[in-house]
């Protein structure tokens, strides 16, 4: 009897024993996998906070931006009226926007640079003698979002008399269009009964244009590194 006694206390322990040893490694499962469940979702929320406050800090930038262009748009807009409002300094010019317009060409127009030149050289009673200039119609830049002067390089030769070749460079002088005169030649040849009063004119110079300025709207989004795409 005392040994039977003493196998069911044995028994009993160690039922208690491995009941206590599932607890305890049910208890460390449930444990580890709600710390790994924090650690996973710790994680993810950090970087979710850290790509809001990127994309907070980009949005800030761009109402900044935009604030300034308002601003910067308004003034504009004031110069404008203020500048159209003004007497026109040039005759026979309708507007001071005409003018400007006039004087830096926002388009590629060799013909019209080409028939002005021709047609103030007879205006001025010379007869033209060669016009020598690269026409780019086909390769010019017409408009660009961060737009520079281009040049118009040419070279006009005429003949007529020493004050009609003196009016002509002043009207190149006095042109609305920038002339950048590079160099002048008066040619008086060998004088006879017939031409005495003749002098040949070659003009070379560079115009200019200013292709169109564009604005472009895109829209960008941001990576999870903060990066604008």
């Amino acid at each position: 009897m005392p040994s039977i006694k003493k196998t069911l206390e044995f028994s009993t322990k160690q039922s208690l024993v491995d009941k206590d040893n599932n607890f305890i490694l049910v208890l460390l499962t449930i444990t580890s996998a709600i710390t790994i469940f924090c650690i996973v979702s710790a994680s993810s929320l950090y970087a979710k906070l850290n790509y809001q406050q990127k994309v907070i800090k980009l949005r800030n930038s761009a109402n900044t931006q935009l604030s300034s262009n308002y601003n910067t748009a308004q003034n504009l807009a004031n110069s404008y009226q203020k500048f159209e409002a003004a007497a026109v300094p040039i005759k026979n010019v309708t507007s001071n926007t005409t003018m400007v317009l006039d004087a830096l060409p926002s388009k590629y127009d060799f013909p019209a640079l080409f028939t002005s030149l021709s047609t103030r050289m007879a205006f001025d009673n010379m007869v033209e003698k060669s016009l020598t200039a690269t026409d780019d119609q086909k390769s010019a830049l017409q408009s660009s979002p961060d737009p520079k002067l281009v040049p118009m390089p040419f070279t006009i030769s005429g003949e007529g008399s020493p004050s009609a070749a003196y009016s002509y460079i002043k009207d190149l002088e006095n042109s609305i269009r920038p002339m950048v005169v590079s160099n002048v030649i008066f040619d008086a040849g060998q004088p006879t009964s017939s031409s005495s009063s003749k002098v040949t004119l070659t003009v070379k110079a560079t115009t200019y244009y200013q292709p169109e300025k564009t604005f472009q709207i895109v829209n960008k989004t941001v990576s999870a590194n903060g990066d604008l795409r």
